[in-house]
């Protein structure tokens, strides 16, 4: 559960009065310490200082306009929102970045993955912003009549028995995913992946000195040419194209759908044929 990054606080005697409905104007999303210098002393004993103000487009999320809250990085093109704001606008039904625009697959959740760099970076140079964010989110489950769980630093230190207050030994996060049944997160199946080969359309044309691949069934063509540009030496997406059996393939589509609909030999791994075009 998400509260707006960096906004003003309210006072004392209105923080048993909340409006959920309440927008957040843009200019109090940044807090007034932007506006101070941050100063560091580097190796050659010389101080460097910068208005703090500098580092915003770095460290704001365009969807929400605050500081990153548990920095997310979507992979393929890398640019940085925070977990709730991207997560929401992927659950609306888009599927590509909201910054560049590119296209991200059938399953766009899969290409967001945690950016702590950036997030501990947010953390250092705003500390206050997690006592503010704890504070609103404790008002907020207080509003709605809920108890807040506890997170995984809090849940560590309670300590009332060795093995729990039932007298029960406390499953670690491991032990949890046994009981369960269920995988690990990003842990790929092996019902989820396939083997395919990558092989150019003409003789002439370099090979791959790897051609054999296996990887996730949800890997778009888009995908496979971004795999090509960096392995061929090329400059654009746009120079590559893939093809099965003598088909243009479309970036869109997917190693499952591919296989499904375009290759009709389950006894051999699927062949995917590549070739350089010139525009």
């Amino acid at each position: 559960m998400s509260t707006d990054r960096g906004s003003s606080s309210q006072s004392e005697d209105d923080n048993s009065n909340i409006d959920l409905n309440t927008k957040v104007e843009d200019e109090t999303k940044i807090p007034e310490d932007s506006q101070q210098s941050v100063s560091f002393p580097t190796a050659h004993g010389l101080d460097v200082s910068f208005p703090l103000r500098a580092l915003n487009p770095q460290l704001t999320c365009l969807l929400c306009g605050g500081y990153f809250k548990e920095a997310t990085t979507i992979t393929e093109c890398l640019h940085t929102f925070c977990k709730s704001c991207i997560v929401s606008c992927f659950n609306a039904g888009e599927a590509r970045c909201p910054h560049c625009r590119e296209h991200l697959g059938v399953n766009p959740m899969e290409t967001l993955r945690l950016d702590r760099t950036i997030q501990h970076i947010v953390d250092k140079l705003f500390p206050d912003l997690i006592q503010e964010d704890a504070r609103q989110e404790a008002l907020l489950y207080d509003f709605c009549g809920l108890q807040k769980p506890l997170d995984d630093n809090e849940e560590s230190l309670v300590k009332d028995e060795p093995n729990g207050q039932n007298g029960k030994e406390r499953p670690n996060k491991r032990q949890k995913t046994e009981a369960t049944g269920t995988a690990a997160p990003r842990v790929q199946q092996a019902d989820q992946e396939i083997n395919f080969v990558l092989e150019p359309e003409d003789s002439s044309m370099d090979a791959l000195p790897r051609p054999f691949l296996r990887t996730s069934k949800k890997l778009t063509m888009l995908h496979a040419k971004k795999y090509l540009v960096k392995k061929l030496n090329l400059t654009s997406v746009n120079e590559v194209e893939l093809l099965c059996q003598k088909e243009k393939l479309g970036n869109e589509y997917t190693l499952e759908f591919v296989y499904t609909t375009r290759w009709f030999k389950p006894e051999r791994d699927l062949l995917l044929n590549y070739r350089v075009v010139k525009h």
